[in-house]
């Protein structure tokens, strides 16, 4: 087999490659500012002429802007991180942990204890950072794609919007038991809590039902089981 190979812009995104209107399996890596796409030409013989075309979308890059004060910061991501590592993302920031809660409580990276249980970022998930100075966090990546799905375990749970926009959990649906609930029918049937607890001036407090989320704002949610929420 030979390998085809092309360069495309860096924001190239749901890339398709095709032979004779038939999809081919390719590879993707970022190479520099672009993004390189390779794939087999499989028997491949003299004199022949082959052709390929390859299909793509650009999504442009967006920066996501958090504003950490000293102390705790509740926040979220409403993008899918182009780098989700933690802790490149707060490299050389003065802060003392960054925490998320789990199924058994809070997870969480203490930078000078070396703990490192929290080493990601991800869309839809929320996070609170312990703040020794006030500084800027800047995370750059791309929208989700929609409709996306926001995993929940059994019990308290961190969580915010995975898109630029403010959502009512009117708008909300909830994934559970092979079923698909609007988030009033999921409070009825017991599997989320009917309230939504917000960070205010130093305490978490309801988030009234007639307020929106709010993109890059967490949220405490308690679950009776495992389930997901979907947004879009």
């Amino acid at each position: 087999a030979l390998i085809g190979e092309v360069m495309l812009p860096e924001d190239a995104e749901e890339i398709v490659v095709k032979e004779r209107g038939r999809a081919v399996w390719h590879g993707e890596e970022i190479v520099g500012s672009e993004k390189r796409v390779v794939w087999p030409v499989l028997s491949p013989a003299i004199n022949e002429s082959r052709t390929f075309t390859v299909e793509y979308r650009l999504v442009p890059g967006e920066v996501q802007v958090v504003n950490v004060s000293v102390g705790w910061t509740p926040f979220s991501l409403h993008l899918d991180p182009k780098d989700p590592s933690v802790a490149k993302a707060l490299e050389q920031k003065s802060y003392r942990g960054i925490f998320t809660l789990s199924e058994d409580g809070w997870n969480y990276t203490i930078k000078d204890d070396h703990a490192f249980n929290v080493t990601e970022l991800k869309p839809g998930m929320g996070y609170v950072i312990d703040g020794v100075e006030s500084f800027i966090l800047e995370i750059p990546g791309k929208p989700v794609d929609l409709p996306y799905m926001v995993e929940l375990h059994q019990g308290w749970n961190l969580v915010g919007v995975p898109m630029n926009e403010t959502v009512s959990t009117s708008n909300v649906s909830v994934r559970a038991n092979h079923k698909r609930y609007t988030y009033s029918e999921a409070v009825g049937e017991g599997i989320v809590s009917a309230f939504l607890w917000t960070y205010r001036d130093g305490s978490w407090v309801h988030l009234e039902k007639s307020k929106p989320m709010i993109p890059g704002e967490a949220y405490m949610l308690e679950a009776a089981e495992e389930c997901k929420l979907e947004f879009g």
